[in-house]
């Protein structure tokens, strides 16, 4: 069950996707599995006990915020007993942010999902963001910043659980203009 996507293609016509998405197979033993896994690593001090439960995939967003400003201009006006004038100029461009739990644990591979960011951030590419069945906006996105905080690691030096913090700028593909 997908909960949200974002992606593009690259200058290279690489499509980058990173889908949001919670699903489970099989039966109780899985989610058992699971838990018997989460368990064992959140009290034990061996981290290669980590696994990927190929019957259960969680990557999910967290701590969506949304913020955008209007655009105002201030226009002084002559006079020490006069005070400026406001003007809308129209909306601004909307940003979002939001973190991203990566866990084996969990059915992710945190390297593979945290390099498909990257190279959306890093190629510059236009997203398509959407959320649920609808996109967030009419326009598009980009991604301006990763936060990447490696909270675990196992005895090979891979990543096994890690958090990024997501900021996306709205992107405008061609200014309208009156007339």
């Amino acid at each position: 069950m997908s909960i949200g996507v974002i992606q593009g293609t690259t200058a290279t016509n690489e499509i980058v996707q990173v889908v949001f998405e919670a699903y489970y197979k099989s039966d109780i033993s899985s989610l058992q599995e699971l838990a018997n896994n989460l368990t064992s690593n959140l009290t034990g001090s061996n981290f290669s006990l980590f696994r990927s439960n190929t019957n259960f995939k969680l990557l999910t967003l967290d701590n969506f915020q949304r913020a955008a400003e209007g655009r105002w201009a201030t226009h002084e006006i002559i006079g020490t007993d006069k005070k400026p004038l406001k003007e809308f100029l129209g909306p601004g461009l909307e940003k979002i942010t939001f973190s991203i739990f990566l866990s084996v644990g969990l059915g992710i591979t945190p390297e593979t999902e945290l390099t498909k960011l990257r190279t959306l951030r890093d190629s510059g590419v236009v997203c398509d963001f959407v959320l649920g069945s609808a996109p967030v906006t009419s326009n598009s996105w980009v991604i301006t910043s990763l936060s990447e905080a490696h909270q675990l690691k196992d005895n090979s030096g891979q990543t096994v659980q890690a958090v990024v913090n997501v900021s996306m700028e709205e992107y405008v593909k061609k200014a309208t203009t009156n007339g």
